[in-house]
């Protein structure tokens, strides 16, 4: 009798660890979840906000970053050119290059020529080319007129 006491008992143990484990798997999949949806609303906020409110904008954007929304990182470049943080922008657009993958061939043009122009207001001139001539066989205009 004792036995079957002890069996059944462990039985039910058994039972709560495992609903307590699925429970846990299934919060974190909502917290991922939860993440890549908000980080997606941060990064369409800043998007909207970077003509009107650049700060703004970069601080959306620095969120969705946070959040893990990695497509974040080349308009946060572009933030951080236009308000003139150098080094910033180049962090973050280098970035962007090192998942290139992730953007449509005109957003492609856009991360290698503000690149480029990011590294010529650093005097760094060949690098700068570099980037300017990978956006030109993309088709930019706006990098074809550095080249020269």
């Amino acid at each position: 009798m004792k036995i079957k006491l002890i069996i059944g008992s462990l039985i039910i143990v058994l039972a709560v660890f495992i609903i307590m484990v699925i429970s846990k798997k299934s919060l974190n999949n909502n917290m991922d979840e939860y993440h890549v949806i908000n980080g997606k609303m941060q990064y369409d906020k800043g998007i909207m906000l970077i003509d009107s409110d650049l700060e703004a904008a970069k601080k959306q954007l620095e969120t969705s970053y946070g959040l893990g929304f990695y497509k974040a990182v080349a308009p946060l470049g572009s933030c951080y050119l236009k308000k003139r943080d150098l080094n910033n922008a180049e962090k973050y657009l280098k970035k962007a290059v090192d998942s290139i993958h992730l953007y449509n061939q005109k957003n492609q043009r856009i991360i290698y020529n503000e690149l480029g122009i990011t590294l010529a207001k650093q005097n760094d001139i060949n690098s700068a080319k570099i980037f300017w001539q990978k956006a030109a066989k993309l088709g930019s205009k706006d990098a074809e007129a550095n080249l020269k």
